[in-house]
């Protein structure tokens, strides 16, 4: 019977998905919009409902059958083509496979290991969470890949919660986790391979082609925000720890040997801190060369696509103990490749990027809208406003369908005012994956709410709210300050 119910709320899903595409194309164009417009905007928000309830790949796939039918001048194959062509979805395929191949190497682990050896780690309860914040945001940075970190850091944190005595759901464990999530959420955009920060940056060359930007500068950035952040959350500790309105149920004196074994930098990891060397300096390199010069031309020729599968395909080659670092047939299988993210990415990428064509007529419709709203905001806070509201948007919708309703906006408007927006961007695509506050913001959301034995959902809300104000701070203080001096400069 459940499964009677659950394939009816799909088809219901689905049906209700198309009738929203195919009954807002057939409304008046409203603004500057155009017919071909709200015929593309009836596909979005067809999407955007199937999404938000969770049918992801077969909304995609009915969207982007849909456009080709629906939308004047274009096709299916057309459409299909476009999805499957679009460069940042080729780079996050390879990014994907790259950082399965980080995962097999057992870099993650190293760092975990390493950073929980040291002593000051195990000083008090406060400097283990800070430490294990520290140490999520390493994972997060070198992975790329929130889940996975924080899975491996909620795992640490069991061990260590039995060794000294931590408590299950008490306000120390809860809030110590979930800081962990939101830590692996915002790291991973501290390094130039970042999926998010590639896709921010592709959501923002779709709404307005040709903006300059230095990928390895935006990860400066985001990682003064990352660390202004768990900065910011420590000083909340501190002070909750102080005022006894959280209060450790154990003290460190007795936690030695918290790691059981040393954290071994064996021929794999070496072979992993290779291919993050040199993949990010294949990255920045050419950033310093002559425009003119033959050896940036050959790095042009090789792009960025080109750099992971490059990077890949050694990775393939090579062989430590008898075993390649990556099988590929076999990370196939394993599910190296989120398809999900894929797919809603790629169609996003392709029906938000039309809706923002002149042709379409919804950027300047909001432009007219708003220009005299925002027309005397100074810069800073205009910036801070979107930000903000990315974040509130984030957490209750998941993060790439935020993306593609903020970042166009934030774009649009920044150029308005004169300013390279790509910084701001690299802030949002961070900011944009926090979902934690409503289970419906992201997969990580959805795990901690749905974590009972160690948290509740009442402790959730109370302690992701924390975080998204402790990561505004830092956002106001330290990001946005600093996004808008790189722009100017």
């Amino acid at each position: 019977m459940s499964k009677l119910n659950e394939n009816a709320k799909f088809y219901l899903i689905i049906g209700i998905s198309i009738l929203i595409m195919i009954g807002v194309g057939q409304l008046p164009p409203f603004g500057e919009m155009t017919e071909y417009g709200m015929q593309m905007l009836g596909v979005f928000l067809g999407c955007i409902f199937g999404w938000l309830l969770g049918i992801v790949i077969p909304v995609a796939l009915v969207g982007i059958v849909m456009a080709g039918i629906l939308v004047t001048g274009q096709t299916v194959d057309s459409m299909m083509i476009a999805v499957q062509s679009a460069q940042m979805v080729l780079v996050i395929f390879w990014a994907l496979i790259f950082v399965y191949g980080l995962g097999k190497c057992g870099i993650l682990d190293f760092l975990a290991t390493k950073i929980m050896s040291i002593k000051w780690c195990v000083k008090s309860p406060w400097h283990l969470a800070v430490s294990l914040w520290i140490c999520t945001m390493a994972c997060a940075a070198f992975s790329s890949q929130p889940f996975a970190t924080m899975i491996l850091m909620f795992s640490m944190y069991y061990s260590i919660a039995k060794k000294v005595g931590a408590q299950k759901r008490s306000a120390y464990t809860v809030f110590v986790l979930v800081f962990i999530a939101a830590v692996s959420a915002v790291g991973v955009g501290m390094v130039p391979y970042s999926s998010m920060i590639l896709m921010s940056l592709s959501v923002m060359s779709a709404a307005v082609p040709g903006i300059a930007y230095n990928i390895p500068l935006i990860c400066v950035v985001n990682f003064l925000v990352t660390s202004g952040f768990v900065l910011v959350g420590a000083i909340f500790l501190k002070v909750m720890i102080a005022t006894n309105r959280i209060k450790p149920e154990f003290t460190m004196e007795n936690a030695s040997n918290l790691v059981e074994r040393e954290a071994v930098f064996d021929t794999k990891v070496k072979w992993g801190f290779f291919y993050i060397v040199f993949l990010v300096a294949l990255m920045m390199i050419p950033a310093f060369l002559p425009a003119e010069s033959a050896l940036k031309a050959f790095f042009g020729r090789i792009g960025m696509v080109g750099m992971f599968a490059v990077v890949v395909t050694m990775m393939c080659l090579t062989t430590v103990n008898g075993q390649r670092i990556i099988d590929f047939e076999q990370a196939m299988r394993n599910g190296a490749v989120n398809w999900q993210v894929y797919f809603m990415m790629g169609t996003a990428l392709v029906v938000s990027g039309q809706l923002v064509t002149d042709q379409a007529g919804l950027a300047l419709t909001i432009k007219g809208a708003v220009s005299g709203i925002v027309g005397d905001m100074s810069p800073y806070l205009l910036a801070l406003i979107f930000i903000l509201v990315g974040l509130a948007l984030t957490n209750c919708i998941t993060n790439i369908v935020a993306m593609n309703l903020v970042i166009p906006l934030l774009t649009t408007f920044m150029m308005m005012k004169g300013i390279n927006p790509a910084f701001l961007v690299g802030i949002a695509g961070i900011v944009l994956d926090h979902g934690l506050i409503l289970p419906s913001g992201s997969p990580l959301g959805a795990f901690i709410h749905g974590n009972t034995e160690w948290m509740t959902s009442k402790q959730v809300y109370l302690y992701a709210t924390c975080a998204a104000l402790c990561l505004a701070v830092s956002c106001a203080v330290i990001g946005v300050p600093i996004a808008l001096y790189f722009a100017g400069m």
